[in-house]
């Protein structure tokens, strides 16, 4: 009776065995379906322009959940296709939280001006990233309207490239320093990205004024300012009024920007879920 009810038990508590096989397949199942998940969402809320032939201007107030826009780094954008952003459907406009163009480590211009891109943001009040990378004709006279314009902004780049340095002139970045109107303007900012942008030679002059500029109060404990002089080779970060070198950051940065490069080259012969998994493998990396 005894070993009859052992013997019972032991049956009851075996239990089948999992198949290695069976479990790895299911393991993939569940990741290619987080992947087709994250590509939807990110296709449903991000257009990529990857060359100037994909631009379809007419469409883009007719697009549903876009809050994203980027150029890929050799389009060559131009004020015309600012300024199609900025006249499409206000309500499309508004939703709009990132533009980038350009690219830093190209050899591609971009051609936009300073009121092209004032009229840009007066459209769309509600971006967070604006990047306008290799934008060597720009001043830096569209920074009040930046300012003024986007509340809710944390990253903003204006920047040259490998080939030709910007015109962005000290004037307009002391204006951020000494204009009592300006100092309190989009409170969120976190970056601001001027690498190859300036077009003066005086390398200390700019220093001290970024230095300045991130020690002001508001700007102290949240600013960064990233800054590459066109004779130099090395990169400084600026926060809180002082210097620091960050290697490992510029390391990653030259990977990230890349990465992004390589990002729309692939995608001149690939689809949106393709571009967007990209996409989301960059992100991922921060």
């Amino acid at each position: 009776m005894y070993s009859l009810t052992k013997t019972k038990a032991k049956a009851c508590d075996k239990t089948p065995k999992k198949d290695p096989a069976s479990a790895k397949k299911l393991r993939q199942y569940r990741r290619r379906s987080q992947k087709h998940i994250l590509n939807t969402r990110l296709s449903k809320t991000k257009k990529s322009f990857p060359k100037n032939s994909d631009w379809k201007p007419d469409a883009l107030g007719f697009v549903p959940g876009i809050k994203e826009i980027n150029f890929g780094p050799t389009f060559a954008v131009e004020d015309l296709h600012l300024d199609a952003i900025a006249t499409a459907d206000p309500a499309f406009c508004e939703r709009i939280t990132t533009i980038s163009l350009g690219a830093r480590q190209s050899h591609e211009d971009i051609a936009i001006t300073d009121d092209a891109v004032t009229r840009l943001v007066a459209a769309c009040p509600n971006l967070i990233t604006l990047r306008l990378d290799a934008a060597i004709r720009l001043t830096g006279s569209c920074l009040p309207s930046i300012l003024q314009s986007c509340n809710s902004l944390t990253t903003l780049a204006i920047t040259g490239n490998n080939k030709n340095i910007g015109n962005l002139a000290d004037e307009h970045i002391e204006a951020l320093c000494t204009n009592p109107n300006l100092r309190g303007l989009a409170p969120k900012l976190k970056s601001f990205d001027v690498r190859l942008a300036t077009a003066n030679r005086d390398e200390l002059a700019t220093s001290s004024l970024l230095t300045v500029l991130t020690a002001m109060e508001g700007r102290k404990g949240k600013l960064e300012v990233i800054f590459q002089h066109p004779t130099s080779s090395w990169e400084q970060t600026f926060k809180n009024g002082e210097v620091k070198q960050e290697v490992k950051r510029m390391q990653m940065d030259a990977f990230i920007e890349a990465l992004e490069y390589a990002q729309f080259d692939a995608a001149e012969d690939s689809d949106d879920s393709m571009d967007s998994e990209m996409s989301a493998m960059i992100h991922a990396a921060f």
